[in-house]
């Protein structure tokens, strides 16, 4: 069963940067379709049909229309006493669980449209992995990237005082 406790939830200007991007990938494969459509019609020596691009179309901005949002929904986040939890996923749910003593550092990144939107993202780097938590206030995700560096610095020493070097 997943917990939904998990409070926290993207920023709200974070819809419109996936809309975006589902969009630019709509009129990609749009005219990818088209493309498709007119090469085989060429070959074949027969007119184009536009039935198949106007569908590929019409099914991804149908997507579009309702993806964003239902991904924003899910996406959700929370710090508690011993880790950083994400959890997010429309189709294919993800729950990772970060254990401050497993993080190494924190990074925050900010494309133009992040700027424009004033959201920041935070990549939390492990020894195996790197996670994103995308779209939070700028305000907060300083503080936020401040707050894990000093807890995952709390649990190295805590874990260094009890003689567990691999902790580290």
């Amino acid at each position: 069963m997943l917990d939904d406790s998990l409070q926290r939830s993207l920023h709200p200007n974070m819809r419109w940067v996936w809309t975006i991007s589902w969009l630019a990938a709509t009129v990609m494969m749009t005219g990818l379709a088209l493309g498709v459509v007119a090469l085989v019609a060429a070959a074949m020596e027969r007119p184009v049909t536009w039935a198949v691009p106007v569908v590929v179309g019409l099914v991804f901005l149908g997507l579009t229309a309702v993806g964003p949002t239902l991904a924003w929904r899910r996406w959700r986040w929370d710090v508690d006493e011993l880790a950083l939890t994400l959890r997010h996923g429309v189709v294919t749910r993800q729950v990772q669980a970060l254990p401050f003593f497993r993080i190494q550092h924190v990074d925050t990144h900010q494309g133009p449209l992040d700027r424009a939107l004033g959201m920041t993202g935070l990549n939390v780097h492990t020894a195996s992995i790197t996670s994103r938590l995308p779209g939070i206030a700028t305000a907060e995700a300083e503080d936020l990237r401040q707050e894990l560096l000093e807890r995952a610095a709390a649990a190295a020493r805590e874990a260094n005082t009890d003689g567990d070097v691999d902790a580290v």
